[in-house]
């Protein structure tokens, strides 16, 4: 696997990702591969629409057929204790992960009950045959075809008939959170101030701190948690991580 295929493997899998997934598969097949449905990315020549849903036309399928992509719900399952992966202590990192679950509706529509059957035979041949490269591809862990649902009348319009495929993907969620940026720092050093503050205050009240212990009511030194640096940064450090 190249370097550009595996970048491709990595990009993270929001709902509108995986509607542009499924429609830039659909429309390189029906670009040149499909005898009967010709799909052109010029509106005036197309024989097919292939578009996410909320982009839906009611004029554009009056004199052509259409494919709408719909994602469905996304959930998430938890495989790890808090999420987590892995901690890297040196860089004081924390890799999370989730793995998450997908339904993606492909919606084929026409006006004619018969070309609805074939041209949701078309997309559903398409997916399953190269379910196993889109899974590699894209790095996900399951990528099926679960359904071809029986022809119905479509809901927005009653001259329309439809049949919906439902595609199925699971697929990790990670992410990186690394400890040390600006802004997390900054809140441990308010925070770690605070209840020094506050010590000082429970001991010495506000009058004259005299001499002890603290020297002048330093306060005592409070360490953060296990694997967090608290440090004085200044604007003009460098600041790696989400945070920075």
């Amino acid at each position: 696997m190249g370097h550009q295929e595996r970048q491709i493997n990595t990009i993270r899998k929001t709902p509108l990702v995986l509607q542009n997934i499924l429609l830039e598969v659909l429309r390189n097949f029906f670009a040149g591969s499909s005898d009967q449905f010709q799909y052109s990315p010029d509106a005036r020549h197309t024989k097919l629409i292939v578009e996410p849903a909320f982009r839906w036309n009611a004029q554009e399928v009056q004199v052509r057929p259409a494919v709408y992509i719909k994602r469905g719900a996304f959930q998430y399952a938890r495989v790890s204790i808090d999420d987590v992966k892995s901690r890297d202590a040196t860089e004081a990192t924390t890799e999370y992960i989730m793995m998450a679950n997908a339904m993606v509706t492909c919606m084929c529509i026409s006006k004619v009950a018969g070309e609805v059957e074939l041209l949701a035979e078309e997309v559903s041949e398409v997916l399953i045959a190269f379910k196993k490269a889109i899974r590699e591809d894209f790095g996900f862990k399951k990528f099926e075809v679960a359904s071809i649902n029986e022809v119905g009348i479509l809901e927005e319009s009653s001259e329309h008939f439809a049949c919906p495929i439902l595609v199925t993907m699971q697929f990790e969620e990670s992410w990186v959170v690394k400890l040390e940026s600006l802004k997390l720092q900054q809140v441990l050093l308010k925070v770690h101030a605070a209840l020094g503050d506050a010590v000082d205050q429970s001991l010495y009240g506000d009058g004259d701190y005299g001499e002890g212990p603290y020297d002048g009511g330093a306060g005592p030194s409070l360490s953060a948690e296990p694997g967090v640096k608290v440090t004085q940064q200044h604007e003009s450090d460098n600041v790696c991580g989400p945070c920075g």
